[in-house]
């Protein structure tokens, strides 16, 4: 077989493949309430925390995601408003905060891959029951977590978000990407946060080698 002809029928299985699974994919959103809660040492303590004011066993303060700290207001009330050398933050909230709310996964989702999605977003640690799924660091790119099997049913999904000069290299405090200059130092999710249910079966990668011979 050809090189040419082989990358043509790569490309064709490629096409069918995603035909055949057009339209598999569903996304539960879970934008909305959330319950909020400043982390001051102890992350694995205020999860626990968020968790139980989430179920309603202790207050806690609400939050609407998308949305950032500062337009919830997490933070004190800036005193300065005068400044006139970036954009002024009127709460301005910077550091560690969790983030809990009850998701309920439906059974069309069972057996299959799941992956929770977070647009622009700061670097995060997430929870699923309290139970630590990983951590991601980009903040130029959508956050995707691949999640453990979960059954259908309730379950609590938190997300500890970290905007602290030490969640990220020095280089990129004064980038577009966290200074006042530009969109600010915000903390947790502005963008789309969902589900996605997608096809157990799925191809990951394909590497094609030429031969020169």
């Amino acid at each position: 077989m050809t090189m040419r002809r082989f990358i043509i029928l790569s490309v064709a299985v490629l096409a069918n493949c995603a035909l055949c699974g057009a339209g598999v994919r569903d996304s539960l959103f879970i934008d909305g309430e959330w319950t909020a809660c400043a982390v001051p040492s102890d992350t694995e303590k205020a999860v626990g925390y968020a968790v139980n004011a989430s179920d309603g066993a202790v207050d806690g303060r609400r939050v609407i995601l998308p949305g950032s700290a500062d337009e919830n207001r997490l933070g004190a009330r800036n005193p300065d408003t005068l400044n006139t050398s970036g954009l002024t933050r009127l709460y301005p909230f910077e550091g560690r905060a969790v983030y809990s709310r009850k998701v309920r996964i439906p059974r069309s989702f069972a057996h299959r891959r799941l992956r929770l999605v977070l647009e622009r977003t700061k670097p995060s640690t997430l929870y699923v029951d309290e139970d630590s799924v990983g951590t991601l660091g980009n903040i130029l790119s959508p956050q995707v977590y691949e999640l453990p099997a979960i059954s259908p049913g309730s379950h609590v999904i938190s997300l500890a978000v970290d905007n602290s000069p030490s969640a990220v290299p020095s280089g990129i405090h004064s980038s577009h990407a966290w200074s006042d200059a530009t969109q600010t130092n915000w903390n947790v999710v502005i963008g789309k946060m969902f589900i996605e249910s997608a096809d157990s079966v799925f191809i990951s990668s394909v590497k094609i080698s030429p031969s020169v011979a």
